[in-house]
């Protein structure tokens, strides 16, 4: 196997707040969910002697999660750090098919 090229090292203020994210429970899912990943993928000398730094198919077993989201996490955190992370950038979408006035029109009808 390969070695793992995105390497999580988290210092302690970092882990603090990904912990009490996960037990404050009031953000989405999906936050939720990569701040797990982090804490588990955590490779920091503190973290291993608690059982985190595990492999990418351990997070997976653990979690419930798919390779590529362990993968894509670990990156996002070692290029942007843990906000580029947790967060989700704004996807394009698909443009409306009707505009505002449009969809008024439509109601009004």
């Amino acid at each position: 196997m390969p070695a793992k090229r995105y390497r999580v090292f988290l210092n302690g203020k970092k882990r603090s707040n990904l912990e009490r994210l996960v037990s404050s429970g009031t953000n989405k899912a999906r936050t939720i969910t990569r701040a797990r990943i982090l804490l588990l993928a955590d490779e920091s000398p503190g973290s291993i002697s608690r059982g985190m730094g595990r492999t990418d198919k351990e997070i997976i077993g653990v979690l419930g999660v798919s390779a590529r989201t362990v993968a894509a996490t670990r990156q996002r955190f070692v290029e942007e750090d843990i906000e580029g992370a947790l967060n989700e950038k704004p996807r394009p979408g698909r443009l409306p098919k009707l505009t505002g006035r449009d969809e008024a029109n439509a109601l009004a009808t």
